[in-house]
């Protein structure tokens, strides 16, 4: 049996300027985005990485993982060596990245690495952010 050894693909965003999302209350602010994802065989052994850094690519902070188990969208089985994901395969995912707010060379990285692999799809990503109303602002101490 040979042995294939993991591989790694990486997906960054642009640079993001964060410094005008706040750290104080409210909804923390989070990386949105559509995943679908198909088990090529039994033997996949695949997982999905977020990460963040905020000096340019130097250190990354993860922020969320899931391995094969946790990112199949499909309705159980293999999907052997073709997969394409209709419309009911897709799953939103959230991860908190609070703890880049008010940065301003901000970086997303998703790495995906396996063995054996399945086939990843990733789609609509966004940041979603709400800040406090000057009622919520003024009601934790902070007039508006």
């Amino acid at each position: 049996m040979s042995c294939i050894p993991y591989q790694k693909h990486y997906l960054y965003t642009p640079t993001l300027n964060l410094s005008n999302y706040g750290l104080g209350i409210g909804e923390p602010l989070k990386l949105l985005f559509d995943l679908a994802y198909g088990q090529r065989n039994n033997q996949s052994d695949d997982l999905l990485v977020i990460s963040y850094s905020k000096d340019c690519g130097n250190t990354w902070q993860e922020r969320a993982s899931w391995d094969t188990q946790e990112l199949i969208t499909t309705n159980g089985g293999n999907v052997g060596n073709n997969f394409t994901p209709n419309q009911n395969e897709w799953l939103e995912k959230s991860v908190n990245i609070q703890s880049a707010a008010e940065q301003s060379d901000v970086i997303i990285r998703f790495e995906f690495s396996g063995e054996r692999g399945g086939y990843l799809y990733i789609d609509n990503v966004c940041l979603l952010y709400t800040s406090p109303s000057p009622r919520d602002s003024w009601a934790a101490g902070k007039p508006a």
